[in-house]
């Protein structure tokens, strides 16, 4: 466990507080895991054509809860946003999904990582 002496204000580690060894090199993540069987898995004519009529009917029975349960997937994680005249910028962050009732389930959007 980091000790809060061992990081910036800003949430960085230290100079000379390495924070640990990480991830090893050429590990994947879970969710690169999740995305490389996604990938075989629709490059199958037969199961794109099946995703697609599967989405269509959930669009069709409700777009806008479609949107709200898998538009967050789509989203990165976060986005930073300036301009050069604006030091400060802007930040957007998204830390939870909608559930179908537009509310966040306080699951975090990148579980799984």
């Amino acid at each position: 466990m980091v000790e809060n002496g061992d990081r910036k204000p800003n949430g960085q580690f230290a100079d000379g507080h390495a924070g640990g060894p990480g991830r090893p090199k050429g590990a994947w993540s879970g969710r690169r895991k999740i995305l490389e069987v996604l990938d075989k898995i629709l490059t199958k004519a037969k199961n794109l054509t099946a995703l697609e009529k599967d989405l269509q009917k959930r669009f069709d029975k409700s777009p806008g809860g479609f949107v709200l349960t898998f538009g967050p997937a789509l989203y990165p994680k976060s986005i930073e946003l300036s301009s050069p005249d604006d030091k400060a910028g802007v930040r957007i962050t998204t830390t939870t999904r909608p559930n179908e009732n537009g509310k966040g389930n306080g699951e975090d959007a990148d579980a799984g990582d």
